[in-house]
C-alpha cells in the first residue's frame, strides 16, 4: 500500500467509525483489485470498502462483547482484491439465467 492510500484509508475510517486507530486492523488486500481508469479508482474503492469493513467490524464487536472495539480487539481484516473489483463490476459480470440483463 501507498502513503496517500493509506492516508485515504484512514480518512475514510476515521469518518466512518471516529476513531483512526482502527486502521490499524486492515491488512493489504490479497490479490489486486483491477478496475482500469486514469484515475486510482482501484485505490478509492478499496479505501471504501476497507472503511466498511472496520465500521462493520466495529458493530459486530460491540454487539458481541457489549463494549466498544479498539485495534487490539479486531481481527486482521483481509480484503479479497478480485472480489472488490467484481463487486465493484458487478453490473458487467452479473448474470441472469446465464444471460446478461438489459440495462
Amino acid at each position: 500500500m501507498t502513503a496517500s492510500f493509506d492516508q485515504l484509508t484512514a480518512e475514510l475510517v476515521s469518518a466512518a467509525t471516529g476513531r483512526t486507530e482502527l486502521v490499524a486492523a486492515l491488512r493489504p488486500p490479497a490479490g489486486p483489485v483491477t478496475l482500469p481508469s486514469p484515475l486510482p479508482v482501484a485505490q478509492f474503492a478499496t479505501a471504501a470498502v476497507c472503511a466498511a469493513s472496520v465500521a462493520a467490524a466495529c458493530l459486530a464487536y460491540a454487539r458481541s462483547a457489549g463494549r466498544e472495539a479498539d485495534s487490539a480487539s479486531l481481527s486482521p481484516i483481509v480484503l479479497d482484491g478480485p472480489r472488490v473489483t467484481s463487486a465493484y463490476r458487478s453490473e458487467q459480470v452479473f448474470t441472469w439465467n446465464g444471460e446478461n440483463p438489459d440495462a
